[in-house]
């Protein structure tokens, strides 16, 4: 009954939509729930079922060492366990493959751009006649399955007005180029044909340099700004910045990790200095920033969150921890268990079998 009852989930699961997915060939397709936890229960029905038909099985096999019963259960305990062997070596000869939420659908400069210590974001734009999405594509890890759907409980920074501005040929205080690089935009990519009425209203932005172009998209790179300490050095667009006290950049803050994670010795600096991490506001409730094991508290409470840095040398932390310290409570207890059940507690005499 177990053994069908697990059946009959894995079937079930596989025609239970959930939401929408990437398919292999980069278009959306139907997401379900997994099957596995129906096999698994299965396989573990099955298991049982062998364990408990063991017992017995010398006498139905009959005392005759070579006898044909013995023989044919031989035979056919060989054909299963070749035919397991071979099907694992198959699948690991396949590999399980990779989960990917359709980047390969982008401009390879950005997808590349978008990782290593210098990551920037890709904001993707797809026009039409009564309006305008994009699509913000970053070095996060999110979810193996994400629906169109959105959780809408992150305020933004002002990307979408700053987005609606551009796109409409609107004024922006000191340059789209700039503005866009606060918020750690490095590439814009538009999703229409070249002769696109917004094609031509990115050209004309400032800061904005055309990459190139194919049948139904084109890219643009944001430009580098001069630094304000050595202005014949360019601080790029990136995801953390260290600013002087003016607010202007001084020089790119390598990442470590996803979600703006920093980890990074800094060298002596003029007083006033600030980092600033290119997220949501509500990163600054959930990260935790540290210069040399100091906490530090963000000094503006709107747009990206920013923090106030000392002028002597030190090291910059910034990391996001998860949300529930249980966990790590309940992995220690597992812990626990496991070296227990592995150390031989007593003598060998109490250990003995009787």
């Amino acid at each position: 009954m177990t053994a069908l009852l697990g059946l009959a989930l894995a079937y079930l699961f596989e025609r239970v939509g959930v939401g929408q997915a990437i398919g292999e060939d980069g278009q959306p397709t139907l997401a379900t729930l997994w099957a596995g936890i129906g096999l698994e229960l299965y396989v573990v029905a099955v298991l049982g079922i062998l364990l408990v038909g063991w017992h017995g099985l010398a006498h139905v096999l009959g005392e005759r060492r070579f006898g044909w019963r013995r023989s044919v259960a031989a035979t056919v305990a060989a054909v299963l366990a070749g035919g397991l062997a071979v099907a694992a070596g198959l699948t690991a000869w396949a590999g399980a493959g990779a989960l990917q939420l359709g980047s390969e659908t982008y401009p390879a400069v950005a997808v590349e751009q978008a990782n290593g210590p210098d990551a920037n974001r890709l904001v993707v734009l797809t026009p039409s006649a009564d309006r305008l999405d994009f699509a913000v594509i970053g070095n996060e890890p999110g979810a193996l399955m994400r629906d169109v759907n959105r959780p809408a409980d992150v305020t933004d920074p002002g990307l979408a007005p700053l987005l609606g501005t551009l796109a409409s040929g609107g004024l922006i205080p000191g340059g789209a180029g700039d503005a866009l690089a606060d918020l750690g935009v490095g590439f814009i990519s538009v999703m229409a044909t070249a002769d696109n009425p917004l094609t031509r209203t990115l050209d004309a932005a400032s800061g904005l340099t055309r990459l190139g172009s194919t049948a139904d998209q084109t890219l643009w790179r944001v430009v580098a700004r001069p630094s304000a300490a050595a202005p014949d050095v360019p601080v790029p667009p990136s995801r953390v910045r260290l600013d002087n006290a003016e607010g202007r950049p001084l020089e790119v803050v390598p990442v470590d990790g996803p979600h703006g994670a920093v980890l990074q010795d800094l060298s002596v600096a003029a007083s006033g200095r600030q980092v600033v991490f290119a997220e949501a506001p509500e990163w600054a409730t959930h990260a935790v920033v540290t210069y040399d094991g100091q906490v530090l508290t963000p000094v503006a409470t709107t747009g990206t969150p920013t923090y106030l840095l000392p002028s002597a040398a030190g090291r910059l932390e910034a990391d996001l921890p998860p949300s529930h310290q249980r966990w790590f409570l309940a992995q220690l207890a597992l812990l626990a268990a496991v070296v227990f059940l592995a150390i031989p507690f007593g003598s060998r005499r109490s250990r003995r079998l009787v």
